[in-house]
């Protein structure tokens, strides 16, 4: 899974060029999730209405005077989840490392947790998902793929 995200060819001498030049870029990545693994959390949409709110979340974007302001409504964004919150905090004790990807109008949410700890995330997300009244599916313990360096 480290260096590359599945499925990426390379020549011979093209990996060992980008081995060489990434050693404390990956050393690093390795130490992160030496001994975790990924969890997945896929939230569904309630409705409509979810679906428009990130479009609004696009437009809002869209609109910045400056780069800085562009980047940083772009990462408020990357990490916003409508009504995830309380399965966020549930399961602050164990996410080393979060990611969040949005296609159509699902968002999938990728946690670096304890190898360990998967039986017990998993009841906290659901257990708080419930609560919370959100559709969602986790799933795991995977490879950290989603952890890769990009």
């Amino acid at each position: 899974m480290l260096p590359a995200r599945f499925g990426t060819v390379v020549e011979e001498d093209e990996l060992m060029f980008i081995l060489s030049s990434r050693r404390a870029s990956l050393a690093r990545t390795l130490t992160t999730v030496r001994g975790r693994v990924q969890m997945t959390i896929r939230v569904l949409p309630r409705g409509a209405g979810e679906d428009r709110a990130l479009v609004r979340t696009g437009e809002e974007r869209a609109g910045a005077v400056t780069g800085r302001d562009y980047l940083a409504g772009k990462a408020r964004a990357a990490r916003t989840v409508t009504g995830f919150e309380p399965v966020r905090a549930a399961v602050a004790r164990w996410v080393r490392d979060e990611r969040v990807e949005r296609r159509g109008g699902v968002s999938s949410v990728y946690h670096l947790i304890p190898r360990g700890s998967a039986e017990a995330y998993r009841r906290a997300v659901q257990t708080s998902a419930a609560a919370a009244g959100l559709r969602l599916t986790v799933s795991g313990p995977w490879p950290p793929y989603a952890f890769a360096a990009d």
